[in-house]
């Protein structure tokens, strides 16, 4: 390898399997790659050309590291694809790595394979289809302005605290009819599981789950017109989806309803704050900025999704065992350039495969229609009103890895 790349938390480290070529092993633990606690990470480096100098660098197209109980890292797009697109070889039991942690989630239908997984999915699509989610672009925007209108004149911000962690959660919000007040607290209480230590997830899931309990018994007596009463009044298949069921769909729509979205949306005023060509490129043609999106969430690609192979079996060359978990970092699905030329570029007029930010397969998020129009919003109010901004102090700007890499911390400033 041409890439230094020891860190790692040592709790989970295991030996080298007898199957593991010793040129396939890359030191690299998901949980802090391309953040903050990344000793290797250089100065105006993000999560996603950290990923791209590992993909770039010497090795065999499947690497291994020794981190998070041992698994796969598979470096190149199509391989990406093919375990994506095959759950009866690469099962997403483990949502999370290591094990120990993944174990404990029991989201629906996220840890389930089709067909098992197939009833609950078609509970989900049309609670997140186009016809739910644009109704609520305009609530989205008023709030976006608002926001923004609060800050402007100041001149300075910090964008994570003062708008991107707060438009997407208020906006999932208002979709499940969780109470205003507790925005905040929610947040916090989803983000607050450590990743690495199987009795804080725990701890998370047991405190979500008794959140959710009285509003879900409340929506089963008094349903409403929000997406948890729609969920807890669907069937599966031919009968009433159980409230256990529900509760475990529920914490899922918790978790992960607003997480990606938030990250996304910073990672492009992160570049655009230092391109002013991007900014005046996306602020020319405000009224279709979703066109745009989709290159942006291209670019910006920030989840790695666990999987576990299900039967002994081969990719990219490599002999996998049955059991043997795979980490699929999808910024290199789409950094791949024999899938996307020139992939560090933003190109608005790239057409070709469409991006795997938001997975693909059976898995694919089904919340992906609300994120790109909470996006596009986004950018659309914020350009209107502060059209030139830059980063404030680029040593005040703070990274995170993760399952779902983040920007903690983004001041910015501009001329008022």
């Amino acid at each position: 390898m041409n890439v230094e790349t020891s860190v790692g938390n040592e709790q989970f480290r295991v030996e080298r399997p007898a199957h593991v070529p010793e040129e396939a092993v890359v030191e690299i633990d998901y949980h802090l790659f391309g953040g903050a606690a990344d000793p290797r990470l250089k100065p105006g480096m993000a999560y996603q050309e950290a990923w791209k100098e590992i993909q770039d660098s010497d090795g065999p197209d499947m690497r291994w590291t020794p981190f998070n109980g041992g698994h796969w890292i598979p470096m190149k797009g199509d391989l990406i694809n093919e375990v994506l697109q095959n759950p009866d070889r690469f099962s997403s039991k483990y949502i999370a790595l290591p094990k120990e942690v993944g174990e404990l989630y029991d989201f629906i239908p996220l840890t389930l394979d089709p067909p098992e997984q197939t009833p609950y999915r078609a509970i989900l699509n049309p609670l997140l289809s186009h016809k739910v989610v644009r109704p609520k672009e305009a609530p989205v925007r008023a709030l976006a302005a608002d926001l923004i209108e609060g800050f402007m004149d100041k001149g300075e911000c910090d964008y994570v605290r003062d708008f991107a962690n707060i438009l997407p959660v208020a906006t999932f919000h208002e979709l499940v009819g969780l109470p205003e007040e507790e925005r905040e607290e929610l947040r916090k209480l989803a983000t607050s599981g450590d990743q690495t230590k199987p009795e804080s997830v725990e701890l998370m899931l047991e405190k979500i789950e008794g959140y959710l309990r009285p509003h879900l018994k409340r929506r089963r007596e008094e349903p409403g017109t929000d997406l948890f009463s729609g969920l807890l009044h669907s069937n599966v298949g031919d009968r009433p989806i159980t409230d256990d069921e529900a509760m475990h769909m529920c914490k899922q729509l918790f978790v992960a309803g607003f997480h990606t979205t938030a990250s996304s949306m910073t990672y492009a005023m992160y570049q655009m704050s230092k391109e002013k060509a991007l900014r005046d490129d996306i602020a020319s043609d405000l009224p279709n900025v979703r066109f745009k999106v989709e290159e942006l969430l291209r670019r910006f690609a920030m989840v790695s999704i666990p999987r576990t192979a299900t039967r002994d079996t081969t990719l990219g060359g490599q002999e996998i065992k049955e059991g043997d978990p795979i980490l699929l970092p999808l910024i290199l699905h789409n950094m791949d350039e024999s899938i996307y030329p020139d992939p560090m570029k933003i190109d608005f007029k790239r057409r070709g495969a469409l991006q795997a930010g938001f997975g693909r397969g059976a898995h694919k998020c089904p919340g992906s229609v609300l994120g790109i129009v909470e996006i596009s919003v986004a950018l659309q109010e914020w350009l209107k009103r502060i059209p030139d901004f830059e980063i404030a102090n680029k040593d005040d700007v703070v990274m995170a890895g993760g399952g779902v890499a983040r920007i903690d911390r983004l001041p910015l400033r501009w001329d008022v």
